[in-house]
Order: structure tokens, then sequence, then C-alpha cells
């Protein structure tokens, strides 16, 4: 078990994503900070992203309810959870935010 802060970024764009570049997802759940590690109410804890795939090359996270769409111009950090499962290891290779066209 373990997590990891990003550096602090700003979502520039309302259709902006992130995706991770990962194995064993179900153990991954993604919170959403300020540049001062304070967590998003409304996207951690229970309300935390998730992907819904095993994991692969680009997994997008996503949050219930919610989107970075809300977030367009806020500097905000990411606090990355992994937790070992059963027949689970969580492997984090990358993440990054891209601009959706959907």
């Amino acid at each position: 078990a373990g997590s990891v802060w990003s550096a602090p970024f700003t979502v520039s764009r309302a259709k902006t994503a992130l995706y991770l570049n990962a194995d064993g997802l179900k153990g991954v759940c993604v919170e959403l900070g300020d540049e001062r590690f304070a967590l998003l109410p409304a996207y951690s804890g229970r309300h935390a992203g998730k992907s819904d795939g095993p994991g692969g090359l680009k997994c997008r996270i996503q949050w219930p309810g919610r989107s970075l769409a809300a977030l367009a111009g806020r500097t905000v950090r990411l606090h990355l959870r992994l937790q070992r499962g059963k027949h689970m290891e969580p492997r984090l290779f990358a993440a990054y935010i891209e601009e959706t066209h959907d």
C-alpha cells in the first residue's frame, strides 16, 4: 500500500481528462487536492476517481458525478492511492492529462 502526490498543475480546458498507464487498477483510486495538499471533498474519499478496466496503457479515470471540466482554471494536485488486494498488485507507470473531443 502507498500513495503519491503529483506536482501542482492547472486544469487548462473544460474538455480535459486524466488517464493512467497502470496495472491492477482495482487497487488504485485518484483523489484531487489543492496546491497545498488539501483534498477537494467532491473529488476525494468516497468520491475518488477510478477506472472501470483492470489496467492498460490509457485508462481513463472518472469521478462519480464529476469531471475535470468543473475545475478548469484551477490549480490542483493528483493524490493516487494504491492498495494491494487478493490477487491484485497495483503498478503505476504514468499519469497524464489530455484534451478530449467528447
